[in-house]
């Protein structure tokens, strides 16, 4: 009887002990299978969501607690801030927070903790004071650039041809935006000029808080149909960011400037120049209506504070259809009002309104 019971035990014990052998490795291959991947593991940014899902890509931008990254198989997605639980960044990234300098180095935000480190060491933060990411490596991907071109031919009744050109140079830090604008316009018309004007700008923004930044602009306009050779607004103002995210971007300022313009003819006894004080409000607004369609509006007006300084408007109304990569079809409205055209040395007086719609091929890099 002992010797059938030492041998029952026996068997139980080596059964015992070969089930727990193989549960061992079962359990391990079970745990691996879900272990999440290691931050920073091959050539990708990561990011997981709150409910443990884990999506590799690239991070294109952060603004306005919405995330764009950029996955291989998902192409460019908009998330929201608050579904994520971790990101992770595997080359540096500019980042800005709130009332404090900008920081660059390799991103970890966990939870409400993010940290950044580089070279000089580590620099802690909390999630709600983290206000942009930019994955700006080298000075080159602080920068963009478009150039518009638009031609109109009429023959029939009436010969006319019209020539447009839009510039602009954009540079975008988490602290500052610096933008160059020149639009060009020339028509001819039985063989007479009907349109000739430049406007240029240089602006600089500068933001203190996530909405809220100092613009300094200066502005040239040159209207020889309009009787203008020279018009110069330098401005300082404030301004507020209505929207900033990848498919909308809107903002409004208001400036306070001093412009000087000098005409190229006048009648007998009246002043060849003006100059005097100005409010410069203006708007500007982007936005993607499609994957393949976007339209752009800017307004600008010049309103003077004296009787000597008139009050000037510019609207520039755009559409561009994505052709292929970097080229565009685009469609342009642009109008300018001078409030008070001067009077030539003939006795004539320019219209106050000057309409173009223009049709072209834009090009972006």
């Amino acid at each position: 009887m002992i010797v059938v019971v030492l041998l029952v035990a026996g068997q139980c014990a080596c059964a015992l002990d070969g089930s727990m052998d193989s549960a061992v490795p079962l359990a391990q291959a079970q745990e691996t299978e879900n272990l999440p991947p290691l931050p920073r593991s091959g050539d990708y940014d990561w990011v997981q969501f709150k409910n443990g899902e884990w999506l590799k890509g690239k991070i294109e931008d952060l603004q306005d607690d919405r995330l764009v990254f950029k996955s291989n198989k998902l192409k460019t997605l908009e998330l929201d801030l608050d579904d994520i639980y971790a990101l992770y960044s595997l080359n540096e990234v500019q980042c800005l927070f709130e009332d404090m300098p900008s920081i660059r180095g390799r991103l970890s935000l966990e939870g409400d903790r993010v940290s950044v480190e580089n070279a000089a060491g580590q620099s802690v933060g909390v999630r709600s004071d983290l206000r942009s990411i930019i994955p700006a490596r080298t000075e080159r991907d602080y920068w963009s650039l478009r150039w518009s071109t638009g031609l109109t031919l009429r023959s029939g009744n009436r010969e006319q041809s019209d020539l447009a050109s839009f510039l602009m140079v954009q540079r975008r830090s988490p602290l500052a935006r610096t933008r160059l604008e020149l639009n060009t316009s020339y028509g001819v018309s039985e063989g007479e000029e009907v349109t000739n004007n430049q406007r240029a700008s240089a602006r600089q923004d500068m933001f203190l808080t996530r909405r809220i930044y100092v613009p300094s602009s200066l502005q040239y306009y040159r209207d020889k149909i309009q009787n203008i050779a020279s018009s110069w607004t330098p401005g300082i103002g404030l301004g507020y960011e209505i929207m900033d995210r990848r498919d909308v971007q809107w903002g409004v300022d208001m400036a306070v400037g001093y412009q000087y313009t000098r005409y190229d003819e006048v009648a007998p006894g009246e002043e060849a120049s003006t100059r005097g004080t100005s409010l410069l409000p203006g708007t500007r607004l982007s936005m993607e209506l499609t994957k393949k369609l976007d339209f752009d509006l800017q307004y600008n007006a010049i309103i003077g504070m004296s009787d000597y300084v008139s009050t000037n408007h510019h609207a520039l109304a755009q559409l561009s259809y994505d052709v292929w990569k970097d080229v565009d079809f685009d469609i342009s409205l642009a109008w300018d009002r001078v409030g008070d055209p001067q009077e030539r040395s003939d006795g004539t007086t320019p219209k106050a309104n000057d309409f173009r719609l223009y049709v072209g091929i834009g090009f972006d890099f």
